[in-house]
């Protein structure tokens, strides 16, 4: 299986594509101890609507008759390519629970001679691992409908200063009018927002309506909706008044004194206006709310940085977002959240509940100003032209034997089942955990399905079904081949930020040795046993656990560090908690990038990386490392004038431009690589992090130097050091475990004589 970074195209052939669903044990212990012993997690990281590759074959749209989809009648579970005809094709067997249905009449076909349907060629839900299918009124909650947005714009005093008022609309409109643009269906809405709420007529069929009609509402405390029509227009047809009004939004608040932004009021009318049809409000706000409903109050304390006490900082200390977060999710409404602070503390733990129980992002642009716009305006145009779906319920499904245990992302759920989504889109995952019901078969296989019921954007009510089939194993040696570190890490840290509300910091780190610990232990007791006590040995599939672990450790998930606010903890929490198994490698681990070496490598198809340490640096080149936080571009002091030419157009490492905010395109084969290799990968990010030039021995390396996570950075311990470590821990465990064989046995014989 190849790593989840790795640019493949995938065939579907009953089991769905990796991108979709995927198990951190492609090999499924036969039971409950033998897995336990193994120490490794087990459970699956869903993404349901993921981007595919170009050359894989995109989900197909499976026919269906009036009553809907074929299912089991016992589990519920959708008809796939792993249910089996019998009676000559009058009833199949359920892949999940064993059941035997009857086939309705309308799907009835005949059997050929080895028992596949003769019509199985037409029918794609018999062939694939995925696809979807249109359900009929019975799977609705309410009326389809065309996903609507609103866009709700803080512009009081802190949002006009830094600029914030004037990115957005700017964003706002080149997203809607250049380019692309949206669906036909879609319809759009502005409010603005300060001490009052000011909704706008932006409707243009009206002759008289020769700009937007600003209606204010100054009753913060009983939210109405002013206007029956011209709130949710077209965007196409009223281009004209939208685009006017985005130009005049900046000037018209350029002398507005408010320093409070009541942004409780402004997700209330918000949801006033979407109610019925369900949709998204994307909400830009610069500093915390502190005035009408869901009014805060600053609470954050420096001194419980880094104590025990910290976990304080990650509850919502005001109940209203999360009340009406579950009204947004009931109503199918879903909520962005695009934060602009200036020197101050949002409080994310409290606003964060709304777009982390509705299945929405939050963006964070601390200290805002006009060089992060590219930024925001990737950021933007993913969020609405990406794939994604609203008001969406999500289930998951395992064979006999086998049942979910525990669920980690940005969702709601009303019973123990069934995941609410008022939105649900490409970058979107969800960690399911598992656990034994009863010992398996070795010689059968086990089974997962996940049922997602959504609403497309363009109106139509569709279920997608993703169906993964795993054979079962009682070798541990087979465990550990198939076992995937990448799933894995994602599923812990999933779980971990579960956690963090509960547990202390120092109690995860701990808890994350322990666990790398055992694997490792594990390894060497059940499949290396006769290795030297010397030599550390590690799985091939896990050979990177010691320093993904040491790397989590040292983000700004769990790193002690009196740098990382609540809102920057809180907002990593909140990004992985949701975020792609790609993703999150990428938070832990950001790849290196040797950029003096893309033209001189045999396989221009693959980019040449670098391990993330100082001591690997070259002064001669050129290296580039992506996170999400910073986009570094490094250059050595003594980088040679044809390379900084190629990359900069110029001949000396102080004549480039320290303050640029992107990297040139220049007309050689070098920067046109370096450019592709930047889209390619920002095509798919909902990110587009800031970048910073660093010249060797011209500019601060301070916050560069700390990306370089092998070595000992934040007060920790550099890889060496941590291996190190590790080795010592195994080699103490081994040595316990034959303590305690020796004590059994001597038990056994002074029992028996």
């Amino acid at each position: 299986m190849p790593l989840s970074t790795t640019n493949f195209r995938a065939i579907d052939q009953g089991n769905c594509n990796p991108r979709f669903m995927r198990s951190t044990l492609r090999e499924i212990p036969v039971s409950y101890d033998l897995w336990n012993d193994s120490g490794l997690p087990l459970g699956l990281i869903v993404q349901p609507l993921a981007d595919l590759h170009q050359a894989d074959v995109q989900v197909p749209l499976a026919s269906t008759s009036a009553e809907g989809p074929v299912r089991c009648q016992r589990c519920k579970g959708y008809i796939n390519p792993w249910c089996r005809f019998v009676d000559g094709g009058r009833k199949f067997m359920c892949n999940l629970c064993g059941f035997d249905n009857e086939v309705p009449s309308d799907y009835f076909c005949h059997l050929d001679m080895t028992g596949w349907r003769t019509d199985i060629e037409f029918r794609p839900e018999l062939q694939l691992g995925s696809v979807e299918f249109d359900v009929p009124e019975e799977y609705w909650t309410r009326k389809p409908a065309p996903v609507s947005l609103v866009f709700a714009i803080d512009v009081s005093w802190s949002a006009v200063k830094s600029g914030m008022v004037e990115s957005v609309c700017s964003a706002i409109q080149g997203i809607l009018y250049e380019g692309s643009g949206l669906d036909k269906e879609t319809k759009v809405a502005i409010l603005t927002f300060d001490s009052s709420v000011c909704f706008y007529n932006i409707k243009a069929s009206r002759a008289e309506l020769e700009q937007a009609q600003m209606m204010v509402v100054s009753d913060v405390n009983d939210i109405f909706l002013p206007l029956s029509e011209g709130f949710l227009v077209d965007p196409v047809a009223s281009k004209r008044v939208i685009e006017d009004l985005l130009r005049l939004l900046p000037s018209i608040h350029t002398n507005n004194r408010a320093t409070v932004a009541t942004m409780g009021s402004a997700v209330q009318g918000s949801l006033l206006a979407l109610k019925e049809t369900g949709g998204k409000v994307h909400i830009f706000q610069s500093l915390l709310p502190t005035l009408g409903p869901g009014a805060l109050k600053g609470r954050e304390d420096q001194k419980l940085y880094g104590t025990d006490k910290e976990k304080q900082l990650f509850l919502p200390q005001n109940p209203f977002y999360t009340t009406i977060g579950k009204e947004c999710v009931q109503s199918g409404v879903c909520v962005d959240l695009w934060l602009f602070p200036q020197n101050t503390i949002m409080d994310l733990s409290t606003l964060g509940v709304l777009p982390a129980l509705t299945g929405g992002d939050t963006h964070f642009y601390p200290n805002f100003d006009s060089s992060q716009h590219g930024a925001l305006v990737h950021s933007l145009e993913r969020s609405l032209k990406r794939e994604q779906g609203y008001n969406a319920a999500l289930r998951v499904r395992c064979s006999n034997g086998i049942s979910i245990e525990d669920q980690y992302g940005n969702f709601d759920m009303q019973n123990a089942t069934d995941i609410e989504l008022a939105g649900i889109d490409a970058d979107s995952s969800i960690g399911f955990s598992l656990k034994y019901d009863a010992r398996l078969k070795d010689t059968e296989e086990l089974y997962f399905q996940c049922a997602l019921l959504y609403t497309t954007t363009s109106g139509l009510r569709r279920v997608r079904v993703h169906t993964l089939c795993l054979p079962v194993t009682g070798s541990m040696h087979s465990i550990f081949k198939h076992a995937d570190v990448e799933v894995s890490l994602s599923l812990i840290s999933k779980k971990i930020i579960s956690q963090a509300t509960k547990r202390s910091l120092n109690e995860i780190n701990l808890d994350l040795d322990v666990q790398c610990v055992k694997i490792l232990t594990a390894y060497r007791k059940y499949c290396a046993a006769s290795s030297s006590p010397g030599q550390l040995v590690l799985p091939d599939s896990f050979k990177v656990l010691p320093i993904y672990t040491l790397c989590l450790k040292k983000s700004a998930l769990l790193r002690r560090d009196p740098n990382v606010t609540s809102d920057v903890r809180v907002y990593t929490m909140r990004a992985i908690k949701s975020a792609s198994i790609a993703e999150t490698i990428k938070w832990i681990y950001p790849r290196m990038i040797k950029v003096h070496e893309m033209l001189v490598q045999d396989n221009v198809n693959v980019t040449p990386m670098e391990r993330l340490s100082y001591s690997r640096l070259s002064s001669s080149g050129i290296y580039l490392i992506e996170s999400h936080i910073y986009t570094f571009l490094w250059i050595g002091q003594h980088a040679t004038p044809e390379l900084l030419q190629n990359v900069f157009g110029v001949t000396q490492s102080d004549h480039i431009d320290s303050c640029m905010t992107q990297i040139p395109a220049l007309d050689n084969t070098l920067s046109r690589q370096l450019c592709e290799c930047l889209d390619n990968d920002y095509s798919t990010s909902p990110e587009k992090a800031r970048l910073y030039i660093i010249r060797q021995g011209l500019d601060s390396e301070q916050e560069f130097v700390k990306t370089m996570v092998e070595d000992e950075t934040y007060g920790q311990m550099s890889y060496v050091d941590y291996l190190c470590l590790i080795h010592r821990q195994v080699l103490s465990e081994l040595e316990k475990d034959k303590q305690e064989a020796i004590v059994s046995s001597a038990s056994y014989w002074a029992y028996r004589y």
